[in-house]
Protein backbone atom coordinates (compact mmCIF):
# COMPACT_ATOMS: atom_id res chain seq x y z
CA UNK A 1 0.00 0.00 0.00
CA UNK A 2 2.85 2.39 0.75
CA UNK A 3 4.32 1.88 -2.73
CA UNK A 4 1.02 2.73 -4.41
CA UNK A 5 0.54 5.70 -2.10
CA UNK A 6 3.75 7.25 -3.44
CA UNK A 7 2.24 7.29 -6.93
CA UNK A 8 -1.10 8.61 -5.69
CA UNK A 9 0.52 11.36 -3.61
CA UNK A 10 2.69 12.42 -6.56
CA UNK A 11 -0.37 12.95 -8.74
CA UNK A 12 -2.10 14.77 -5.92
CA UNK A 13 0.85 17.17 -5.60
CA UNK A 14 0.62 17.91 -9.32
CA UNK A 15 -3.08 18.56 -8.94
CA UNK A 16 -2.71 20.91 -5.97
CA UNK A 17 0.56 22.64 -6.87
CA UNK A 18 -1.22 25.97 -7.41
CA UNK A 19 -0.05 26.38 -11.00
CA UNK A 20 -1.89 25.41 -14.21
CA UNK A 21 -0.64 22.12 -15.65
CA UNK A 22 -1.40 20.92 -19.19
CA UNK A 23 -1.09 17.27 -20.25
CA UNK A 24 -0.25 16.78 -23.93
CA UNK A 25 -0.46 13.19 -25.22
CA UNK A 26 1.11 12.20 -28.51
CA UNK A 27 -0.11 8.59 -28.36
CA UNK A 28 -1.81 6.04 -26.16
CA UNK A 29 -2.66 6.75 -22.52
CA UNK A 30 -4.05 3.67 -20.80
CA UNK A 31 -4.35 3.05 -17.08
CA UNK A 32 -1.67 5.03 -15.26
CA UNK A 33 -1.01 7.28 -18.25
CA UNK A 34 -4.60 8.44 -18.33
CA UNK A 35 -4.56 8.90 -14.56
CA UNK A 36 -1.63 11.30 -14.95
CA UNK A 37 -3.61 13.27 -17.52
CA UNK A 38 -6.67 13.41 -15.26
CA UNK A 39 -4.55 14.86 -12.45
CA UNK A 40 -3.58 17.76 -14.72
CA UNK A 41 -5.82 20.79 -15.23
CA UNK A 42 -6.05 20.69 -19.03
CA UNK A 43 -5.78 17.66 -21.33
CA UNK A 44 -4.86 17.75 -25.02
CA UNK A 45 -4.19 14.83 -27.38
CA UNK A 46 -2.78 14.61 -30.88
CA UNK A 47 -4.77 13.15 -33.76
CA UNK A 48 -3.33 9.65 -33.84
CA UNK A 49 -5.46 6.81 -35.24
CA UNK A 50 -3.51 4.26 -33.19
CA UNK A 51 -3.81 6.11 -29.87
CA UNK A 52 -6.19 4.68 -27.28
CA UNK A 53 -7.45 6.03 -23.96
CA UNK A 54 -9.06 4.05 -21.17
CA UNK A 55 -8.69 1.93 -18.07
CA UNK A 56 -7.97 -1.74 -18.88
CA UNK A 57 -7.15 -2.65 -15.26
CA UNK A 58 -10.39 -4.59 -14.87
CA UNK A 59 -9.08 -7.11 -17.41
CA UNK A 60 -6.28 -7.90 -14.95
CA UNK A 61 -8.54 -8.19 -11.93
CA UNK A 62 -7.67 -4.68 -10.68
CA UNK A 63 -9.09 -1.18 -10.58
CA UNK A 64 -7.34 2.11 -11.39
CA UNK A 65 -5.44 2.75 -8.18
CA UNK A 66 -4.10 6.28 -8.67
CA UNK A 67 -7.32 8.26 -8.83
CA UNK A 68 -8.86 6.80 -11.98
CA UNK A 69 -12.20 5.91 -10.43
CA UNK A 70 -12.53 9.14 -8.43
CA UNK A 71 -11.44 11.71 -11.00
CA UNK A 72 -13.25 10.07 -13.92
CA UNK A 73 -16.55 9.97 -12.02
CA UNK A 74 -16.15 13.63 -11.08
CA UNK A 75 -15.05 14.74 -14.54
CA UNK A 76 -17.65 13.10 -16.81
CA UNK A 77 -20.24 11.92 -14.29
CA UNK A 78 -21.01 8.62 -12.60
CA UNK A 79 -23.26 7.26 -15.36
CA UNK A 80 -20.66 7.87 -18.08
CA UNK A 81 -17.64 6.80 -16.04
CA UNK A 82 -18.82 3.41 -14.78
CA UNK A 83 -19.10 1.71 -18.22
CA UNK A 84 -15.56 2.81 -19.06
CA UNK A 85 -14.24 1.45 -15.77
CA UNK A 86 -16.24 -1.79 -15.71
CA UNK A 87 -15.73 -2.80 -19.35
CA UNK A 88 -12.17 -1.60 -19.85
CA UNK A 89 -13.25 0.20 -23.03
CA UNK A 90 -10.45 1.72 -25.10
CA UNK A 91 -11.44 4.96 -26.80
CA UNK A 92 -9.86 6.79 -29.69
CA UNK A 93 -8.82 10.40 -29.22
CA UNK A 94 -12.02 11.67 -30.83
CA UNK A 95 -14.17 9.38 -28.69
CA UNK A 96 -12.33 10.42 -25.53
CA UNK A 97 -12.85 14.07 -26.43
CA UNK A 98 -16.54 13.44 -27.05
CA UNK A 99 -16.84 11.60 -23.72
CA UNK A 100 -15.25 14.53 -21.88
CA UNK A 101 -11.93 12.95 -20.90
CA UNK A 102 -9.99 15.30 -23.20
CA UNK A 103 -10.39 19.04 -23.61
CA UNK A 104 -9.06 19.22 -27.16
CA UNK A 105 -7.71 17.09 -30.03
CA UNK A 106 -5.25 18.83 -32.35
CA UNK A 107 -3.00 17.80 -35.25
CA UNK A 108 0.29 16.20 -34.17
CA UNK A 109 2.39 19.15 -35.28
CA UNK A 110 0.31 21.64 -33.29
CA UNK A 111 0.28 19.78 -29.97
CA UNK A 112 2.84 21.84 -28.04
CA UNK A 113 1.75 25.12 -29.60
CA UNK A 114 -1.86 24.38 -28.61
CA UNK A 115 -0.76 23.66 -25.04
CA UNK A 116 1.18 26.94 -24.85
CA UNK A 117 -1.71 28.86 -26.37
CA UNK A 118 -4.12 27.48 -23.76
CA UNK A 119 -1.78 28.54 -20.96
CA UNK A 120 -1.15 32.02 -22.38
CA UNK A 121 -4.85 32.59 -23.00
CA UNK A 122 -5.66 31.82 -19.38
CA UNK A 123 -8.01 28.97 -20.24
CA UNK A 124 -6.28 26.59 -17.83
CA UNK A 125 -7.27 26.94 -14.15
CA UNK A 126 -4.77 26.38 -11.36
CA UNK A 127 -6.93 23.70 -9.72
CA UNK A 128 -9.40 21.06 -10.76
CA UNK A 129 -13.06 21.80 -10.08
CA UNK A 130 -13.53 18.94 -7.60
CA UNK A 131 -11.22 20.65 -5.12
CA UNK A 132 -13.96 23.23 -4.59
CA UNK A 133 -16.29 22.39 -1.69
CA UNK A 134 -19.32 23.46 -3.73
CA UNK A 135 -18.45 21.11 -6.61
CA UNK A 136 -21.17 18.82 -7.91
CA UNK A 137 -20.41 16.18 -10.59
CA UNK A 138 -22.41 16.27 -13.82
CA UNK A 139 -25.38 13.95 -14.21
CA UNK A 140 -26.33 11.70 -11.32
CA UNK A 141 -25.68 13.20 -7.91
CA UNK A 142 -24.06 10.97 -5.27
CA UNK A 143 -26.54 9.82 -2.65
CA UNK A 144 -29.61 10.50 -4.77
CA UNK A 145 -32.31 7.91 -5.39
CA UNK A 146 -31.54 7.89 -9.12
CA UNK A 147 -27.87 7.19 -8.45
CA UNK A 148 -28.76 4.39 -6.04
CA UNK A 149 -31.04 2.79 -8.65
CA UNK A 150 -28.26 3.08 -11.22
CA UNK A 151 -25.79 1.30 -8.96
CA UNK A 152 -28.32 -1.45 -8.23
CA UNK A 153 -28.85 -2.07 -11.95
CA UNK A 154 -25.12 -2.13 -12.66
CA UNK A 155 -24.53 -4.48 -9.76
CA UNK A 156 -27.07 -6.90 -11.23
CA UNK A 157 -25.45 -6.64 -14.64
CA UNK A 158 -22.01 -7.31 -13.21
CA UNK A 159 -23.30 -10.33 -11.30
CA UNK A 160 -24.98 -11.71 -14.43
CA UNK A 161 -21.96 -11.20 -16.69
CA UNK A 162 -19.01 -11.85 -14.36
CA UNK A 163 -20.50 -13.94 -11.57
CA UNK A 164 -18.89 -13.93 -8.16
CA UNK A 165 -15.41 -15.12 -9.12
CA UNK A 166 -14.01 -11.75 -10.23
CA UNK A 167 -14.01 -9.19 -7.40
CA UNK A 168 -12.70 -6.28 -9.52
CA UNK A 169 -16.04 -5.03 -10.97
CA UNK A 170 -17.70 -5.04 -7.55
CA UNK A 171 -14.70 -3.20 -6.08
CA UNK A 172 -14.99 -0.55 -8.82
CA UNK A 173 -18.67 -0.05 -8.07
CA UNK A 174 -17.97 0.20 -4.35
CA UNK A 175 -15.07 2.64 -4.81
CA UNK A 176 -17.15 4.98 -6.98
CA UNK A 177 -20.25 4.66 -4.78
CA UNK A 178 -18.38 5.42 -1.57
CA UNK A 179 -15.78 7.86 -2.90
CA UNK A 180 -18.14 10.06 -4.92
CA UNK A 181 -19.92 11.13 -1.73
CA UNK A 182 -16.65 12.17 -0.04
CA UNK A 183 -14.08 14.90 -0.70
CA UNK A 184 -11.51 13.96 -3.32
CA UNK A 185 -8.74 13.32 -0.77
CA UNK A 186 -10.84 10.84 1.20
CA UNK A 187 -12.17 9.32 -2.00
CA UNK A 188 -8.61 8.57 -3.08
CA UNK A 189 -8.07 6.77 0.24
CA UNK A 190 -11.14 4.62 -0.39
CA UNK A 191 -9.89 3.76 -3.86
CA UNK A 192 -6.44 2.90 -2.51
CA UNK A 193 -7.92 0.51 0.05
CA UNK A 194 -9.87 -1.39 -2.60
CA UNK A 195 -6.88 -1.47 -4.93
CA UNK A 196 -4.64 -2.89 -2.20
CA UNK A 197 -7.13 -5.65 -1.44
CA UNK A 198 -7.35 -6.58 -5.12
CA UNK A 199 -3.65 -6.54 -5.93
CA UNK A 200 -2.89 -8.84 -3.00
CA UNK A 201 -5.64 -11.30 -3.93
CA UNK A 202 -5.18 -14.59 -5.75
CA UNK A 203 -7.55 -13.66 -8.59
CA UNK A 204 -5.60 -10.59 -9.70
CA UNK A 205 -2.25 -12.35 -9.43
CA UNK A 206 -3.49 -15.28 -11.51
CA UNK A 207 -5.03 -13.00 -14.14
CA UNK A 208 -1.87 -10.90 -14.39
CA UNK A 209 0.33 -13.99 -14.74
CA UNK A 210 -1.93 -15.51 -17.38
CA UNK A 211 -3.21 -12.53 -19.34
CA UNK A 212 -0.11 -10.36 -19.21
CA UNK A 213 3.10 -12.35 -18.81
CA UNK A 214 2.03 -15.66 -20.40
CA UNK A 215 0.55 -13.90 -23.42
CA UNK A 216 3.75 -11.94 -23.93
CA UNK A 217 5.83 -15.10 -23.66
CA UNK A 218 3.61 -16.84 -26.20
CA UNK A 219 3.83 -13.87 -28.57
CA UNK A 220 7.63 -14.02 -28.48
CA UNK A 221 7.66 -17.60 -29.71
CA UNK A 222 6.31 -19.67 -26.87
CA UNK A 223 8.43 -22.09 -24.89
CA UNK A 224 12.02 -22.95 -25.81
CA UNK A 225 12.66 -26.01 -27.93
CA UNK A 226 12.90 -29.21 -25.88
CA UNK A 227 16.26 -30.85 -25.40
CA UNK A 228 16.27 -34.32 -27.00
CA UNK A 229 20.02 -34.86 -27.11
CA UNK A 230 20.63 -35.61 -23.44
CA UNK A 231 21.70 -39.11 -22.38
CA UNK A 232 18.65 -39.59 -20.19
CA UNK A 233 16.28 -38.81 -23.04
CA UNK A 234 18.14 -41.12 -25.41
CA UNK A 235 18.14 -43.95 -22.85
CA UNK A 236 14.47 -43.56 -22.07
CA UNK A 237 13.52 -43.34 -25.74
CA UNK A 238 14.61 -46.97 -26.22
CA UNK A 239 12.52 -48.49 -23.46
CA UNK A 240 9.88 -45.98 -22.35
CA UNK A 241 9.17 -43.48 -25.11
CA UNK A 242 6.37 -41.74 -23.20
CA UNK A 243 8.77 -40.87 -20.37
CA UNK A 244 11.35 -39.71 -22.89
CA UNK A 245 8.83 -37.36 -24.43
CA UNK A 246 7.84 -35.95 -21.07
CA UNK A 247 11.48 -35.55 -20.04
CA UNK A 248 12.38 -33.86 -23.31
CA UNK A 249 9.47 -31.50 -23.04
CA UNK A 250 10.31 -30.64 -19.44
CA UNK A 251 6.77 -31.27 -18.25
CA UNK A 252 5.51 -28.20 -20.07
CA UNK A 253 2.98 -30.08 -22.15
CA UNK A 254 0.74 -30.79 -19.19
CA UNK A 255 1.17 -27.37 -17.61
CA UNK A 256 0.55 -25.44 -20.81
CA UNK A 257 -2.34 -27.54 -22.06
CA UNK A 258 -0.67 -28.38 -25.36
CA UNK A 259 -3.17 -29.79 -27.81
CA UNK A 260 -2.81 -33.11 -29.63
CA UNK A 261 -1.77 -31.60 -32.93
CA UNK A 262 1.16 -29.84 -31.32
CA UNK A 263 2.02 -33.07 -29.50
CA UNK A 264 1.98 -35.03 -32.75
CA UNK A 265 4.20 -32.43 -34.38
CA UNK A 266 6.67 -32.66 -31.51
CA UNK A 267 6.75 -36.43 -31.88
CA UNK A 268 7.46 -36.19 -35.58
CA UNK A 269 10.07 -33.46 -35.15
CA UNK A 270 12.01 -35.36 -32.50
CA UNK A 271 11.87 -38.71 -34.28
CA UNK A 272 10.19 -40.52 -31.42
CA UNK A 273 6.95 -41.49 -33.13
CA UNK A 274 8.41 -44.59 -34.82
CA UNK A 275 9.49 -46.06 -31.48
CA UNK A 276 6.04 -45.89 -30.00
CA UNK A 277 4.09 -49.08 -29.50
CA UNK A 278 0.92 -47.14 -28.88
CA UNK A 279 1.13 -43.81 -30.71
CA UNK A 280 -2.34 -42.75 -29.62
CA UNK A 281 -1.60 -43.16 -25.91
CA UNK A 282 1.73 -41.31 -26.26
CA UNK A 283 0.06 -38.47 -28.09
CA UNK A 284 -2.35 -38.24 -25.19
CA UNK A 285 0.54 -38.20 -22.75
CA UNK A 286 2.31 -35.45 -24.66
CA UNK A 287 -0.83 -33.34 -24.66
CA UNK A 288 -1.28 -33.79 -20.96
CA UNK A 289 -3.90 -36.54 -21.30
CA UNK A 290 -3.02 -39.90 -19.80
CA UNK A 291 -4.88 -42.52 -21.84
CA UNK A 292 -4.33 -45.35 -19.38
CA UNK A 293 -5.44 -43.27 -16.45
CA UNK A 294 -8.55 -42.26 -18.36
CA UNK A 295 -9.30 -45.91 -19.18
CA UNK A 296 -8.82 -46.85 -15.52
CA UNK A 297 -11.19 -44.10 -14.53
CA UNK A 298 -13.77 -45.36 -17.01
CA UNK A 299 -13.49 -48.92 -15.72
CA UNK A 300 -13.71 -47.76 -12.14
CA UNK A 301 -16.73 -45.66 -13.03
CA UNK A 302 -18.45 -48.62 -14.67
CA UNK A 303 -17.84 -50.77 -11.58
CA UNK A 304 -19.24 -48.09 -9.32
CA UNK A 305 -22.26 -47.67 -11.60
CA UNK A 306 -22.95 -51.42 -11.63
CA UNK A 307 -22.62 -51.60 -7.86
CA UNK A 308 -24.96 -48.64 -7.42
CA UNK A 309 -27.49 -50.16 -9.83
CA UNK A 310 -27.42 -53.44 -7.91
CA UNK A 311 -27.94 -51.67 -4.62
CA UNK A 312 -30.82 -49.73 -6.12
CA UNK A 313 -32.49 -52.94 -7.33
CA UNK A 314 -32.08 -54.46 -3.86
CA UNK A 315 -33.65 -51.42 -2.25
CA UNK A 316 -36.57 -51.52 -4.66
CA UNK A 317 -37.08 -55.24 -4.01
CA UNK A 318 -37.05 -54.75 -0.25
CA UNK A 319 -39.43 -51.84 -0.55
CA UNK A 320 -41.81 -53.96 -2.67
CA UNK A 321 -41.58 -56.87 -0.25
CA UNK A 322 -42.46 -54.65 2.66
CA UNK A 323 -45.43 -53.24 0.79
CA UNK A 324 -46.69 -56.76 -0.03
CA UNK A 325 -46.02 -58.13 3.44
CA UNK A 326 -43.29 -60.50 2.24
CA UNK A 327 -39.96 -60.87 3.97
CA UNK A 328 -38.80 -61.07 7.53
CA UNK A 329 -42.15 -59.95 8.84
CA UNK A 330 -43.76 -61.48 11.98
CA UNK A 331 -46.87 -63.55 11.33
CA UNK A 332 -49.93 -62.83 13.36
CA UNK A 333 -49.57 -64.74 16.57
CA UNK A 334 -45.94 -65.67 15.90
CA UNK A 335 -43.34 -64.76 18.46
CA UNK A 336 -40.33 -64.77 16.14
CA UNK A 337 -39.24 -63.50 12.74
CA UNK A 338 -39.53 -66.00 9.92
CA UNK A 339 -37.43 -66.06 6.74
CA UNK A 340 -38.97 -65.24 3.39
CA UNK A 341 -39.27 -68.82 2.09
CA UNK A 342 -41.13 -70.03 5.19
CA UNK A 343 -43.38 -67.00 5.01
CA UNK A 344 -44.18 -67.66 1.32
CA UNK A 345 -45.10 -71.27 2.11
CA UNK A 346 -47.31 -70.09 4.92
CA UNK A 347 -49.12 -67.78 2.52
Amino acid sequence: KAKVRVWTDSLRRIETCGKPVVAAATGTALGGGLEVMLACHHRIAAENPKARFGFPEVMLGLLPGAGGTQRTARLIGIAAALPLLLDGTRLTAAQAHEAGLLDAVVPPGDLLSAARAALLAGRVPAANPWDDRRFRPPGLQPGSVAALDHFVLLNGRVHAERGTCDPAPRAILSAVFEGARLPIARGLEVELDYFTDLVQGDVAQAMIATTFFARRAAAKGGWPAPDTEGPLVQRLSRYRPHRAIRTADGGRARAAGVDRRRGAGLLRDRGLASRARRPRSRLHRLSGLDGRAAEDDRRRGRRVARRAAGQLRCRRARRTDRACGIGRTPLPGAGRLMPRRTLQRAH
